[in-house]
């Protein structure tokens, strides 16, 4: 079966440097750069992973030069290295502070806990969300079975992994107020 992917296009990026993705321990799979605050994963080419050292400074300056493409059937952008730069003192960071994982509440959509009430849940979570000013800061996603149909809606909160059955829509402000707590000044996350 072939993937339906658009034409190749040149792209160079430079970004911080955030850590690896492996595969089986110890093989580079992807490359976790953070460009304008936001973090893209990497994937370089077999011949360059072999030789990137596993000693990359955290929050180092790169330079990332490679081809994009888009896969139009799941509608995701590849990103492919072919070059990587270390840019030591060309530009300095102004703050460096380690990326907290951004949060996600994952949500059940099959017909059991769709029925039983989680598209209320669903709406409930992103006007409360909105409420407390974390829109941008939390991620809702729906997601297909999460395995307890029977006590449904079902959600799970991440990145702290806490399951959560039978939620009501009047559940969800002390569900933000437990997992989303924010500071008055900046509405800043503390997950």
């Amino acid at each position: 079966m072939s993937k339906s992917v658009t034409s190749m296009v040149p792209f160079q990026v430079v970004g911080q440097f955030l850590g690896f993705v492996l595969k089986d321990g110890y093989k580079v799979k992807y490359l976790r750069i953070s460009v304008d605050k936001r973090e893209y994963w990497f994937k370089p080419e077999k011949t360059l992973r072999d030789h990137i050292p596993l000693n990359i400074a955290l929050h180092s300056w790169l330079k990332v030069t490679g081809e994009s493409s888009l896969c139009s059937k799941k509608g995701k952008l590849k990103l492919r290295v072919l070059g990587i730069e270390h840019l030591s003192g060309e530009k300095t960071p102004e703050v460096a502070p380690a990326k907290a994982k951004k949060a996600t509440v994952l949500i059940c959509q099959k017909s059991d806990c769709w029925k039983n009430g989680g598209a209320r849940v669903c709406q409930r979570l992103e006007s409360g969300l909105e409420e407390k000013g974390l829109g941008e800061a939390v991620n809702i996603k729906l997601t297909g079975c999460l395995k307890q149909c029977k006590k449904g809606p079902n959600l799970v909160v991440m990145p702290d992994k806490k399951h959560y059955n039978q939620v009501a829509p009047q559940d969800v402000p002390s569900l933000i107020e437990r997992h989303f707590a924010t500071s008055e000044q900046g509405n800043s996350l503390s997950v």
